[in-house]
């Protein structure tokens, strides 16, 4: 590659998720060879100063907009891969009819484009040429397809972009791919360890049990849909469209929900299991409402922390930490829907997680503590197939491939094992096979065709990478919101609303730099003294919110100022950040504070001193069928805190 475009994507904070750090140096190693890099974001962000790259602002919510105007330039100019677009796309010329004004009279030409995001006409004309001249890799979100931009309204419409527009210069080819640059190193894919989102490192399916259970085997439907949960509870019935995670297959996405089912009771009990959606999910003075409704009954907390949550549990389990129980797991590697997401981390390490020191006070391990619920119901042998911790362990171990390289006794005092690459190893690039029109070859066990005839061939109904998609003109042909062929929609929240007036700043809230959602946030002080995270005043360890100069001045903010973020949903109180590493009109603020302190306990819509921004977000979905949360398309107003 000679050049890397990080579209919504800050690797250096997000770390790959799961992964650590590793990947830190792999940047470096970029830049030291001279890769250009480019970062599209509303903040400088942390990648794009440690690598010292272009920086281009965008207004929220216009991403969209920005890369129809990119397709414009390339189509206008023929810089585009013709003979990949004939061979390997389908739809094309319908989407390239919307890009040239054909369709609704709008040429989305860089003028108009400059209209929507806020970025300079020759800056976008330089982009596009830039990209169409170079080799270059689309990081459009820390694995190649998160990012703050999936979090908006219509975000569907400028996901499907970032593939397309790789499509358009040929992805698979040499250089041309989607890569968040913080997975993908070597790593040796045919030694098997469960990981616990798999089939086989769950108690009740995997392998390793005697007694199993299937999903089919719950009598119980009903589901609720985690975004919705609240409105679920407090003002039934709510509906939706997908599983949730749909790895499984293309047709999840269109799988229809109705809560409460007909037949079915409403929840009233509510079994709360580490974390703090408070901190977390969307609008979440609802959250609040929820937990103090009568129609929720009985609530109960399990979690190794007291956290923000806890306050609204009838009943408070405490579980111990994973420094006081055994357990096993490989570094980065989820499992299931994040398949070999190891390969993040420069090695594959299985680590034997031992226990350090016994459960202090109260606490029990979550195994101990769902055991003995196991028991008082009278499933304790059905829960436990007979094993302690110790035994899981074993049976997780003897189902993996790690028998064939090390014994259980050596492993156990060790502690870990580092999986080593095959001598004869090759790395299977992603995407070349499609482009090269082989079949599949890299170790994707998502793919459904791999294996098979069709081997060739994508998990799209046409095979191929589809500009005009088939399988919502099969299930939602009228969706004006996700229409068969992407769109620039302009957001419901955005610079265009009737909002605006009244809340003219946007905030955007992505996943915060120092933890991992609310994890460690509350109970970790010594984070507190990192300022980027948050910043003491008065003796009170407060949440940045970082503001452009140009907004900060006609209302009298200065910098380290107590300032009110608000809007309609709610009030929450932060420190001001007055910096020009965030473009004028945005608020940026980290999502996942695990503080919620309201002023007024006890009352839902209190102001917040926490800085639980998600407080201020919306909880609309991202569109009528697309299940999925916005809280970047969030507009507020801000100002200094008298009170």
């Amino acid at each position: 590659a000679e050049m890397i475009v990080y579209w919504s994507c800050d690797p250096d904070s997000t770390r790959g998720t799961y992964t650590g750090q590793d990947s830190c140096m792999w940047r470096q190693w970029l830049k030291e060879k001279g890769v250009e890099m480019v970062f599209i974001d509303p903040l400088y962000n942390y990648t794009n100063a440690a690598m010292d790259g272009k920086w281009i602002p965008i207004r929220m919510g216009t991403g969209t907009a920005l890369a129809m105007a990119i397709a414009y330039v390339w189509i206008n100019e023929d810089t585009y891969d013709k003979k990949y677009i004939e061979t390997r796309t389908t739809g094309f010329e319908t989407f390239k009819d919307y890009v040239l004004g054909k369709e609704d009279g709008v040429k989305k030409t860089p003028a108009w484009a400059s209209e929507e995001t806020g970025i300079p006409i020759k800056t976008i004309v330089s982009l596009a040429r830039r990209w169409a001249t170079k080799r270059t890799v689309l990081a459009s979100g820390t694995r190649g397809g998160e990012g703050g931009a999936c979090r908006e309204a219509y975000a569907t419409e400028w996901a499907r972009m970032m593939v397309l527009l790789q499509a358009m210069q040929g992805l698979g080819k040499p250089g041309v791919s989607i890569w968040g640059t913080c997975m993908g190193a070597p790593s040796n894919a045919d030694v098997f360890f469960p990981g616990y989102a798999d089939p086989d490192g769950r108690m009740g399916s995997t392998k390793a049990a005697k007694i199993k259970f299937s999903p089919a085997q719950n009598p119980t439907k009903q589901r609720l849909y985690r975004l919705t949960v609240p409105d679920a509870i407090l003002n039934p019935p709510v509906d939706w469209r997908g599983d949730g995670f749909c790895g499984n297959s293309l047709e999840q996405q269109f799988n229809e929900y109705v809560y409460p089912m007909e037949g079915h009771s409403e929840v009233k009990m509510f079994y709360r299991y580490g974390g703090s959606f408070i901190g977390t999910m969307s609008d979440t003075n609802k959250w609040v409402r929820m937990y103090q409704s009568p129609k929720l009954e009985f609530v109960v907390n399990q979690d190794c922390w007291y956290n923000s949550e806890t306050n609204f549990a009838d009943i408070i389990l405490p579980a111990c930490t994973s420094i006081e129980r055994d357990d096993v797991g490989e570094w980065g590697a989820a499992g299931g829907y994040t398949h070999h997401a190891s390969n993040g981390c420069n090695h594959r390490i299985v680590v034997r997680q031992q226990k350090c020191i016994e459960p202090l006070w109260e606490s029990k391990s979550d195994y101990q503590i769902f055991t003995l619920l196991a028991e008082r119901l009278g499933r304790k042998e059905e829960f436990t197939d007979g094993k302690d911790e110790i035994g899981w362990i074993k049976a997780f171990y003897e189902i993996s491939d790690l028998p064939r390289y090390i014994s259980y006794e050596e492993f156990e005092k060790k502690g870990y094992y580092v999986i080593p690459m095959p001598k004869d190893y090759k790395p299977t690039v992603s995407m070349r096979w499609f482009a090269e029109g082989r079949e599949c070859d890299t170790p994707d066990p998502g793919n459904p065709k791999r294996g098979t005839d069709r081997a060739k061939e994508l998990g799209t109904y046409t095979g191929k990478i589809e500009f005009v998609s088939e399988s919502l003109r099969k299930y939602y042909p009228d969706d004006e919101e996700r229409p068969v062929s992407p769109r620039y929609i302009p957001s419901w929240e955005g610079h265009r609303s009737e909002l605006a007036a009244k809340y003219p700043l946007a905030l955007v809230s992505p996943h915060p730099r120092f933890t991992f959602h609310t994890h460690y946030d509350k109970h970790a002080d010594w984070l507190n003294e990192i300022p980027v995270h948050r910043v003491y005043k008065d003796g009170y360890a407060w949440w940045p919110a970082r503001i452009h100069p140009l907004d900060a001045e006609p209302r009298g903010i200065k910098n380290s100022d107590i300032v009110k973020l608000y809007n309609d949903r709610g009030a929450v109180l932060c420190i001001a950040k007055v910096t020009q590493r965030v473009m004028p009109g945005i608020i940026h603020s980290y999502a996942s504070s695990a503080v919620y302190d309201p002023l007024e306990p006890g009352k839902a819509g209190s102001i917040d001193r926490g800085g639980c921004v998600n407080l201020l977000t919306s909880s609309r979905m991202l569109s009528k069928n697309v299940p999925g949360m916005t809280p970047n398309s969030c507009l507020i107003e801000i100002e200094k805190w008298e009170g």
